[in-house]
């Protein structure tokens, strides 16, 4: 394989890797936070959510420090991942 042609097939399995971890961060703490909102405010079904604004607040103070904190930790799990899988030669 080319070198060029396994810099670029890198580049992407480091980008796709990177947008997989991130979403699977920002699902997971969105996650958590509806639960305690539910929790917190006594809501048994999760239709009941669908008009409340007080959860879209909690969800971006909640989801956006997470993602803000995860995001070195993301990229440097994606650049390893990626040079494990094509190493150079």
């Amino acid at each position: 394989m080319q070198n060029w042609l396994r810099s670029a097939f890198r580049l992407l399995l480091c980008i796709a890797s990177f947008v997989l971890l991130e979403v699977g961060v920002a699902w997971g703490a969105s996650a958590l936070a509806v639960a305690w909102y539910r929790n917190k405010y006594g809501i048994p079904d999760q239709e009941d959510l669908s008009n409340d604004m007080g959860l879209g607040m909690v969800l971006m103070f909640s989801v956006l420090p997470v993602l803000f904190v995860a995001f070195p930790f993301s990229l440097w799990g994606s650049l390893k991942a990626a040079r494990k899988v094509l190493p150079e030669r």
